[in-house]
């Protein structure tokens, strides 16, 4: 059976808060109901059948047929079912989402996957700064679950992140501040700053980062069994890394706030 599939007819003018169309949460309403929901719409309301066309299908899916940047909280504490926007989306998508698959056919904005939980977020495209990081009013970042990013991460991305895997093609300045735990898989290039004052966790790099901090320990090139693990599990979700390396040299570090966390580099370019 064919997905719900809401379709965007007349594009938002500012930010909505599209966090009420999950799946999840649209499972139990009529095609009627959905279309009167109300939506936060800048400094006021809009009714999904002022912008979106409603046709029914297969609850435990929806498609949003169109994206915008403005298409804010998309996925926002979703607890299952599968979601695709075929478009670019806005800020915090999967905001302290739980469970589902989410799927973005775009790039997306600021804090996409911050206080993530679980799940698998996949974004086509690039994302803002902070993915995977602490939102403010939050204590920490991502938690759990996979973000998959088939372009770059913006700067800061993981800030005190706890659990989960984000794997991406490259990823801009201030990969890791302040992280916490969790693993990154970075297919390419990596900004300075990488790792400032990480505590725990795993960057797991193809190539060097540029201007690496001098608060690594070189602890020599080893074999690390747990890439292979890892493999396996993103291949689980349907997210293959082809030829990941488990051969790699760690440095770990920061030791300038007393960490414990690592960078394992491959010892042969991708």
């Amino acid at each position: 059976m064919s997905p719900r599939v809401l379709e965007l007819h007349t594009p938002p003018t500012a930010p909505l808060d599209a966090g009420p169309l999950r799946p999840d949460r649209l499972a139990s309403r009529t095609v009627a109901e959905i279309e009167r929901l109300e939506l936060r719409h800048g400094g006021g309301t809009v009714a999904v059948a002022d912008l979106f066309r409603v046709r029914d299908g297969a609850r435990e899916e929806l498609v949003i047929a169109g994206g915008s940047p403005l298409l804010d909280r998309v996925a926002a504490e979703m607890e299952g079912g599968r979601l695709r926007v075929e478009g670019e989306v806005g800020d915090e998508l999967a905001l302290a989402m739980r469970g589902g698959r989410v799927e973005v056919e775009g790039s997306a904005g600021l804090l996409a996957a911050a206080a993530m939980r679980g799940g698998t977020v996949v974004v086509r495209g690039d994302v803002g700064a902070f993915a995977a990081a602490c939102r403010h009013g939050h204590r920490f970042g991502m938690g759990g679950g996979v973000l998959w990013v088939d372009g770059t991460l913006g700067p800061r991305a993981g800030e005190r992140m706890r659990r989960g895997i984000v794997v991406a093609a490259a990823a801009a300045e201030g990969l890791g501040v302040r992280m916490l735990g969790g693993t990154f898989v970075i297919r390419g290039e990596v900004g300075p700053d990488a790792g400032f004052a990480m505590r725990r966790g795993t960057l797991l790099l193809d190539r060097p980062p540029a201007d690496p901090p001098p608060t690594f320990v070189d602890c020599g090139v080893h074999d690390f069994l747990f890439v292979e693990l890892l493999a396996r599990e993103l291949a689980a979700r349907d997210l293959p890394v082809p030829g990941l390396r488990r051969r790699r040299r760690r440095l770990v570090g920061c030791r300038a706030a007393g960490g414990k966390g690592e960078m394992l580099i491959a010892t042969t370019p991708p």
